[in-house]
């Protein structure tokens, strides 16, 4: 895998192996790279013995950092379209009137539910950064120095990743990291259900990052 990350830096292909490499190692890493799709919300019938007029879905997309919302809307007219012709219903997408346009056994809606539809966040310099290598060099002293008590290994590589909810800082600064130092072990329930907790051990460590982090960048001289 290391070589293949040495090549995938002058080579589109081993970018592409090196992918497939890490979604066998890893099924997470297949959400990283590439668009993901959640229907978060489902509303229809009104009894239990009628079938519903209507019905209607909230789908939340996570958009790849090198497509777009329009990619994404085109991507979702192809799929549907075919489907409404079979079942000889009318498409009506984001605004344009599609397939058929005579008498039909329904209508097929696809919008944007909120208006807020946004583009992928910009890609924060790494190479050469004087504020990621504040960040990283922080990580790794607070890991190198851990009070943990479960085996935290103390060396680690750190790498970028992807974000998403940063839209408001976009005008502010080229560097925005999305970064809570907390272990994958440390969340218990998992992300946005009932019921969130964390280890006690795991928020300690990040009170003591933090610390670290903020006493680093008063004396640094690598912040913009």
């Amino acid at each position: 895998m290391r070589k293949l990350v040495q090549q995938s830096q002058t080579s589109d292909a081993k970018l592409r192996e090196l992918q497939d490499v890490l979604i066998d190692f890893d099924p997470m890493f297949y959400a990283m790279s590439g668009t993901t799709q959640a229907i978060d919300l489902v509303g229809g019938g009104v009894k239990v013995n009628a079938l519903p007029e209507a019905v209607w879905a909230v789908a939340n997309y996570r958009i790849v950092d090198h497509s777009s919302p329009a990619e994404l809307m085109d991507r979702l007219i192809d799929i549907i379209l075919p489907v409404a012709a079979k079942h000889n219903m009318t498409l009506e997408a984001f605004g344009q009137t599609m397939g058929l346009q005579g008498p039909s056994w329904g209508t097929i809606r696809l919008s944007d539910a909120y208006n807020t539809s946004l583009a992928p966040a910009p890609v924060t310099p790494t190479t050469g950064s004087g504020p990621y290598e504040l960040l990283s060099g922080t990580i790794r002293s607070t890991l190198e120095t851990h009070l943990r008590t479960d085996g935290l290994p103390t060396t680690a590589v750190v790498s970028p990743g992807l974000t998403t909810d940063t839209r408001y800082y976009w005008n502010l600064t080229k560097h925005i990291f999305r970064y809570s130092h907390l272990g994958a072990a440390d969340a218990y329930n998992g992300i946005h259900t009932i019921n969130e907790a964390i280890r006690a051990e795991g928020f300690l460590e990040q009170i003591r990052f933090f610390t670290r982090l903020i006493l680093n960048a008063d004396q640094s001289d690598l912040l913009e």
